[in-house]
């Protein structure tokens, strides 16, 4: 398992997580590398970010509205309910209101903090020997803000013991087949048996994890793979294996949904999902164009976020494309741009260690190595941003919610101001 290579953090919010966003289910750290999810960054600016401690449901941030079949960021469903509310459906869909994180790194850590702030009893296992620092301080890091219904994080000392009550378990283990195939044959075999087991996995399909399982036990195993940080980051990429259940696949977009997340159905298994294979089609271009000599990295980085990052925080790419071909939508676009975007010859970098040299070299120069601690800190509070602006535009679309905000702000009234109506000249003032 890898350290930190500046040394522990002293802050409590840094939670004494390793780098490395599996748990530390290595146990032959010669045979089992650490394996980064693509989306790990720096563990302490990602623990750290704003609004990480209060569970999302229900607060101005007010994620994972449920409306007919569209899970939705900010809907009204979430922003209208009652303080505590998002805390009760949570462990209602549980039932018993426990979950198991089986694996203590980044990830694990990031989801434990999610589970327990909406008001979920938790207990992690893994055998990394400071296990109980890194609970310690994931505790005093929750209860710094910790609100009303704020649940339990416990130690376990067995995956067997985490598993006891839990309504949900969600492994984060490292990326090795064959120790998540076992691993997840004796969690199926240990959990109760309503259960829904999760894995983190970025790569790893559900089918394989559950290949030494029989039909009811694969009946309950799909990838529920976070964006990371989990506790800060919205999405969550359920992927159902070849024998998953579609009851625990909307059970499953039920419980992210209320734990304020963004779930995304996927119809059928691809390596690297939906997140993934975007950022690896980025990746590739931008390789390309710095091995090629036609930016650097800072260049290249303004540009994204100077265009495509601030339109795709609002839209997705084919939205984004669809908006901008006029009344023919996304079939008008491509007959304007679909033949220059043709004649771009496909990038081809070399992505070997050499090849990828000078492109890690201008990323050291200009962001540090550590990464400054600094940049985390503003990307999370830019992303945190974000969120909120997407939160109150939700709000503003929902006549619901309007509604009863004005109700709300009529009944606060005193009878003799409620008298002089909304627009009295000291309102207009």
């Amino acid at each position: 398992m890898s350290e930190d290579p500046r040394g522990p953090d002293p802050r409590p919010e840094a939670m004494s997580a390793p780098t490395d966003g599996g748990g530390s289910f290595a146990f032959d750290p010669a045979l089992d590398p650490p394996v980064p999810d693509p989306q790990e960054g720096d563990p302490a600016g990602q623990a750290a970010g704003p609004g990480g401690d209060a569970c999302p449901v229900g607060d101005e941030r007010g994620a994972g509205g449920i409306s007919g079949d569209r899970v939705h960021t900010g809907g009204a469903a979430a922003d209208s309910a009652p303080a505590g509310q998002g805390h009760e459906d949570v462990r209602a869909l549980l039932e018993t209101g426990r979950a198991a994180v089986i694996g203590a790194g980044l990830i694990g850590l990031s989801w434990a903090r999610l589970f327990a702030s909406c008001g979920l009893d938790v207990r992690i296992a893994d055998p990394r020997p400071d296990l109980e620092a890194a609970v310690e301080a994931l505790r005093e890091s929750l209860a710094v803000q910790a609100g009303e219904g704020t649940g339990s994080i416990e130690l376990a000392q067995s995956v067997g013991e985490a598993l006891d009550g839990a309504g949900l378990v969600q492994e984060s283990g490292p990326e090795r087949p064959e120790l998540k195939a076992q691993l997840f044959a004796d969690i199926a075999e240990a959990a109760p048996r309503d259960a829904l087991l999760a894995s983190s996995s970025s790569a790893i399909p559900a089918t394989q994890l559950a290949k030494r399982l029989d039909d009811a036990a694969a009946a309950r195993i799909l990838i529920a793979h976070p964006f990371n940080p989990p506790h800060l980051m919205p999405l969550v990429e359920i992927v159902p294996g070849e024998r998953t259940a579609p009851e625990a696949v909307a059970r499953a977009r039920a419980i992210y949904a209320a734990l304020g997340r963004e779930p995304v159905v996927l119809e059928r298994e691809m390596h690297g999902f939906i997140g993934n294979r975007l950022q690896n089609a980025v990746l590739r271009e931008a390789a390309y164009l710095v091995q090629q000599g036609v930016a650097g990295v800072e260049d290249i980085d303004r540009a994204v976020t100077n265009s495509l990052g601030v339109r795709w925080a609002a839209v997705g790419p084919l939205e984004g494309m669809h908006l901008g071909g006029g009344e023919a939508g996304l079939a008008g676009f491509m007959e304007h741009i679909g033949p220059s975007f043709a004649a771009i010859e496909e990038a081809a970098p070399d992505m070997s260690e050499a090849g990828m040299k000078p492109v890690v070299e201008q990323a050291v120069a200009a962001y540090g190595l550590p990464p400054r601690p600094e940049l985390a800190a503003r990307r999370d509070r830019i992303q945190a941003g974000v969120l909120d602006v997407r939160a109150a535009q939700a709000r503003a679309e929902s006549p619901a919610e309007a509604q009863h905000a004005e109700a709300e702000r009529l009944e606060a009234q005193q009878p003799g101001e409620r008298s002089r109506g909304a627009h009295s000249p000291e309102e207009q003032e």
